[in-house]
């Protein structure tokens, strides 16, 4: 699992230390790149422990979203799971601006 730091950056595109909200222990992603349009704006929270396990699940209410409600929440969740595990770029759940991955 990569590090995910929320940084404002400079005019070159550098990171401003100390900017923006800094590590992030909580990322968001969209479930298009492995859902497809099945999961297209269906949003999934991935949590990244201080081992760095990660634990995902659906930031919609799944058991409660009409569409959610009818598809396999193990499968997804396991898929989802997968594509947490390399992702370069997530949204930062505090100020909802992309992220980048950085190697731990």
């Amino acid at each position: 699992m990569k590090k995910y730091i929320c940084e404002d950056v400079d005019k070159n595109g550098n990171p401003i230390s100390g900017s923006g909200c800094g590590v992030i222990n909580k990322i968001m992603f969209n479930g298009y790149p492995f859902g497809d349009r099945m999961l297209e704006n269906v949003m999934f929270e991935a949590f990244i422990d201080d081992n760095n396990n990660i634990s995902v699940q659906t930031a919609n209410d799944w058991n409660n979203d009409p569409y959610c409600k009818g598809l396999n929440k193990d499968y997804w969740l396991g898929l989802a799971t997968e594509y947490a595990q390399d992702l370069d770029i997530a949204t930062c759940p505090k100020c909802e601006k992309d992220i980048d991955g950085q190697p731990k």
